[in-house]
Formats: C-alpha cells, structure tokens, sequence
C-alpha cells in the first residue's frame, strides 16, 4: 500500500476549549508539536452539553518522552475536564516518524479526513 496524503483545514469556529488550547500551545509548548488536530463534534462543530473532547497530538519525536509534553497534557487536561467534567480520555497521540508509516488501527484515515487543525494555525496543512 502506497502512501496517502490527507489534506486537513483549519479550525474556523468559536469553541472556547479550542482557543484555551491554541493559546496554551502557542504560549507555553509551541515547540513540542508537528501538528495539533481536534475530531469529533468539536472539530465538526455539533457540540452538544454531553460532548467529550476528542484531540489529536503528533509529537516532535524528541519530545514524545519529554517532561514538557507531560507539563502540556497535565495543563491541557485541566481545560478539557472543564468542557467536559466526565471525560473518559485523555489525548491521542503519535509522533511524528509515525507519519511515515502511518498507525491507521489507532485512528482511522477517516477521522483524521474530517478533523481540524488547531496549531499551526494556518489555512490547512498536508500530512
């Protein structure tokens, strides 16, 4: 099997956890990350009040076993139990060398197809 590129937009709506993050990222651990997705009905904007927070990280491999990477979970998952109080799971996460070979029984292509990029912010990116 080949290789397949996913084109993934930007997150353009409102959500206030989505902001707390980006402005967590960029504030204090924009150096940790290749690219940071939302997915779920946050990145599809059908938040309901029973919505959990479904996120993607994919890690500069020399921070995947970093204390930084701990300190930015353990910060961002204060956000998150704020959004969503029962939230059953944390972020998932790859590192960046997993792009090569990509993990598709972790996440399927799918998701990653309607998910939204929340850092770097930009138009969209190519992964």
């Amino acid at each position: 099997m080949g290789y397949q590129n996913v084109i993934i937009d930007a997150y353009t709506k409102n959500a206030t956890i989505v902001k707390q993050l980006q402005e967590l990222i960029e504030n204090d651990f924009i150096e940790l990350f290749k690219v940071v997705l939302v997915h779920g009905s946050v990145g599809t904007d059908e938040i309901i009040k029973y919505s959990d927070f479904d996120g993607l990280l994919i890690v500069k491999d020399n921070f995947v076993a970093s204390k930084q990477l701990h300190d930015f979970k353990n910060k961002s998952m204060k956000l998150i139990l704020k959004f969503d109080p029962l939230q059953h799971h944390g972020w998932f996460q790859i590192k960046e060398s997993d792009l090569s070979n990509y993990p598709e029984s972790y996440l399927p292509i799918s998701t990653l197809e309607r998910s939204k990029l929340i850092y770097p912010r930009e138009d969209k990116i190519e992964l």
